[in-house]
């Protein structure tokens, strides 16, 4: 009896010493798991990581209840739910929380995707003309929201345009992919009603790889999400809420949501702790200038790209010289013609902060200048030549002319550099102008006066003067700063094509006062003009 009580007292002892000895243990694992940074630090909350049971994060239901549709609960009690928007609306199917106080959900066999407010229960059309879609997961930091197909399509919907872009299937694997989500990495993970399995997807491509069975037996619609803060995802089927490892899709626990209730639709809000505004660059087509000295002689497209790595980008906005404010859908073109085009963009993030203002500024000129070409003879005459002065005028709104330059049958012969408008050659060329005879004969009885010199004849020659039968062109070329390029020419500025020459015999004949040349006593050689 003695030793019975003495083996007692010593178990005693030594299980009160393993006792301390655990708590201590624990204890110390405790305060070195406090004092380690969580992997989700960007997040505010108490939890600890992947325990289902302490996982006390508000959640959200689309479902048919008897007079409520959106429901708020603790992802550790779903037996306790608080209706948020009341009414009935059977329809709705799928959620995807929007990280900005709002859920995207889609409704059944409809084609369209809306956003509920939470605040204010409003509604509002974001896409339409869809495919039935039956799963949804928006990604907050690229701003996309994701669906799955009753075909096992991936599609990705634009939700400030509503633009709908077609990625790919899945696989072979997947019979009915029913769910996604996204998890805090920004991996896409979704769920196969038909294999009863969990796979992660490929943004990309839309290809599936099995990840493992979720081991429930998945026999109808049913909707989930990812529990960024404490990284286990969370699968509404029927009227039970089951909670998974996602890494192995393992089920780790059920729950139990009133009776009273169908379940549809299941997000997860999540706060971010972002206090730093997003970022926003510009780049441009061509990206460099395809003119000369700096300028842009054709269109360039705009495009901005806005990141946010916490709480993701919400809208950007840009204006051209000041006007209104834009929302910044895609790309967009410069056309106009300008100098220093003025473009500023800003964008904002889900969590309300607001980038600076940024600016740069392009130049265009598309347009080629206005020239014309003009003459006039200034002086000279037909043995050594006429001098001509050949008055170029250019003018360019945008850029300005930077030069002008003359040209003779496509050689270049001279060029002036200015802003102008106007730009001289004055060149001498051996050749007669336009109606300038030449007239050769014997004469008796001649007359001089002040206006005329009269003769009478025995035989006079009379024939046009030229210098060839090649046409000859005069050409000028306006360049503008930018290196567009302006033409205007004269062709044949001193004679014409045609020749006329005969022998003729006159009683007289009268010459201008204008006349050059040798007037003998009985020869005359000389050479007038007809106006």
């Amino acid at each position: 009896m003695d030793s019975n009580l003495a083996l007692l007292y010593k178990t005693l002892v030594i299980g009160v010493i393993i006792l301390f000895c655990g708590m201590s243990i624990v204890s110390s694992n405790v305060e070195i798991a406090e004092e380690k940074s969580s992997n989700f630090n960007s997040f505010e909350y108490e939890n600890n990581p992947k325990n289902p049971f302490s996982c006390h994060h508000s959640a959200y239901i689309i479902g048919e209840g008897p007079d409520c549709y959106l429901y708020e609960f603790k992802l550790d009690n779903p037996s306790d739910l608080n209706c948020v928007c009341v009414g009935i609306d059977r329809y709705y199917i799928s959620a995807a929380w929007s990280g900005e106080n709002c859920i995207y959900s889609t409704v059944y066999d409809m084609g369209f995707i809306k956003e509920i407010n939470i605040d204010s229960c409003e509604t509002m059309f974001i896409a339409g003309g869809l495919p039935n879609m039956i799963g949804l997961a928006y990604n907050s930091t690229s701003g996309i929201l994701y669906a799955s197909s009753a075909s096992d399509y991936l599609y990705s919907i634009d939700t400030n345009t509503g633009d709908v872009n077609q990625i790919g299937p899945f696989g072979g694997g997947v019979g009915y992919m029913a769910g996604m989500a996204f998890d805090s990495e920004g991996e896409l993970y979704g769920w196969d009603l038909i294999s009863d399995s969990l796979w992660i997807i490929d943004t990309e491509t839309g290809e599936a790889t099995e990840i493992g069975p979720l081991g429930i037996n998945l026999n109808s619609v049913c909707d989930g999400d990812i529990c960024k803060e404490c990284d286990i995802l969370y699968i509404a089927h029927g009227n039970t809420l089951y909670s998974f490892d996602k890494s192995t899709g393992e089920c780790i626990l059920n729950n139990q949501f009133p009776d009273y209730v169908s379940v549809y639709g299941l997000a997860i809000p999540y706060i971010y702790d972002d206090s730093r505004p997003p970022f926003t660059k510009h780049s441009i087509d061509p990206p460099e200038p395809d003119g000369e000295n700096g300028w842009y002689v054709s269109n360039v497209t705009v495009t901005l790209n806005a990141t946010d790595n916490v709480s993701g980008v919400k809208k950007t906005y840009y204006r051209i010289n000041g006007e209104e404010w834009k929302y910044y859908y895609y790309p967009f073109f410069l056309s106009e013609d300008g100098n220093d085009t003025l473009i500023e963009y800003y964008s904002v993030d889900n969590a309300g902060n607001v980038e600076d203002v940024k600016s740069f500024t392009v130049d265009i000129d598309q347009t080629e200048p206005d020239i014309e070409l003009v003459f006039e003879i200034v002086g000279g005459n037909p043995y050594q030549g006429w001098e001509f002065i050949f008055t170029a005028t250019a003018n360019d709104e945008t850029s300005g002319i930077e030069r002008v330059e003359f040209y003779m049958n496509d050689l270049k012969m001279f060029t002036v550099y200015g802003v102008g408008p106007n730009y001289k050659w004055n060149v001498t060329l051996h050749t007669f102008v336009e109606n300038t005879f030449n007239v050769r004969g014997l004469i008796y009885d001649l007359e001089i006066n002040d206006d005329f010199v009269k003769f009478k004849t025995f035989i006079v020659r009379i024939s046009k003067h030229f210098q060839s039968c090649r046409n000859v062109i005069l050409e000028s070329c306006g360049f503008d700063e930018a290196g567009n390029i302006a033409f205007d020419n004269i062709i044949n500025p001193t004679f014409g094509k045609s020749i006329n020459s005969g022998i003729y015999i006159f009683k007289s004949i009268t010459l201008p006062n204008n006349y050059i040349g040798h007037i003998g006593k009985n020869f005359i050689f000389a050479t007038f003009h007809v106006n």
